[in-house]
């Protein structure tokens, strides 16, 4: 008699594993190759990288700042500044054309072209003149309208049990101690180069926790002082966690 019973065994560790980097590596490429990307991209593409200077007048003016443009910029985002807010005062370029007069010189030999009557041929050159004006721009929190595209948001919920697996492993392999406790702003968590060592926000929930410390593993893994072609710049170390994560959950295949 043929057996009709649905066999339901349970999934090893290895396929879970398995399945968890197959979903991972489905969002990525979705996520990269979609339109939340492509309008995050244009978006923040808008936004000036503001001078050393700058940042220190917007602190100063507004210690609450995150997000900065100009009146203009806002209105192209479809944000309107808010009737009776102050702009925050920063410097300006505005640079600006003047033309001097100076010795031409002879292409072939590179000295001073003479006249006939012995004196220097003049040339007009055009030079720019570095100035600086003062402008104005607005915080976020001064505008209304429409929400500006978020390249991710915070995770919620807590983790199933094979989630829960990946969490301990991880924290076995990790080549530095991890610590959770809170943190005060708006970090999740952050990697001490200097200490070598991890720390994740403990107020998080159980899957922005997780996240999290994939994230942080990657900045230990990849930028730990002790490796001499470190990226030394912080965009650098960003990007290069951020994609590291997905290598880093994609190890378990072969677990």
């Amino acid at each position: 008699m043929k057996n009709n019973t649905t066999d339901t065994k349970k999934p090893s560790r290895q396929e879970k594993v398995q399945a968890l980097s197959e979903d991972l590596e489905k969002s990525i490429h979705e996520f990269m190759n979609g339109e939340k990307y492509m309008a995050f991209l244009s978006s923040m593409s808008k936004f000036h990288t503001y001078s050393l200077n700058n940042q220190l007048l917007i602190a100063r003016q507004r210690p609450g700042a995150t997000c900065c443009a100009s009146y203009t910029t806002w209105n192209r985002l479809n944000r309107q500044v808010r009737k009776g807010e102050s702009g925050i005062k920063i410097f300006c370029p505005a640079p600006y054309k003047s033309t001097v007069l100076r010795d031409a010189k002879d292409p072939a030999t590179g000295k001073p072209f003479l006249l006939p009557d012995g004196s220097h041929k003049k040339e007009a050159v055009e030079r720019i003149i570095p100035y600086f004006k003062v402008g104005y721009v607005f915080d976020i929190s001064q505008t209304d309208g429409e929400a500006l595209p978020e390249i991710a948001n915070e995770l919620t919920g807590d983790l199933d049990s094979s989630q829960k697996e990946l969490k301990d492993a991880l924290l076995k392999i990790c080549p530095v101690p991890v610590t959770f406790q809170p943190i005060e702003g708006e970090a999740h968590g952050f990697y001490r180069r200097d200490t070598k060592e991890i720390v994740v926000d403990s107020t998080l929930s159980e899957k922005q926790s997780l996240k999290t410390l994939i994230h942080e593993m990657g900045h230990a893994m990849l930028h730990s002082t002790d490796i001499p072609d470190a990226p030394r710049d912080v965009s650098t170390r960003e990007v290069q966690a951020l994609y590291s994560a997905f290598q880093n959950v994609n190890h378990f295949k072969e677990c």
